[in-house]
């Protein structure tokens, strides 16, 4: 990831391909059914800054169902 003033971070995505993304609420489709929602990606809450002194940005994908 990059900074405004240039610098640039390494972005860690903790446990991404064993969690996959993650819902605010249930997103249930009855089979045979179509249904029509909104996810919402909020890209300034997804990102943690490092605590201390890592140098590892941290994405939390943080996702919204919005009817």
């Amino acid at each position: 990831m990059r900074l405004r003033d240039g610098r640039q971070f390494p972005l860690y995505i903790p446990n991404g391909l064993e969690t996959g993304l993650k819902l605010n609420r249930p997103l249930v489709v009855a089979q045979g059914a179509t249904t029509r929602r909104f996810i919402d990606f909020d890209l300034r809450k997804s990102i943690v800054a490092p605590a201390g002194q890592g140098q590892n940005w941290i994405l939390r994908p943080s996702l919204r169902v919005v009817d």
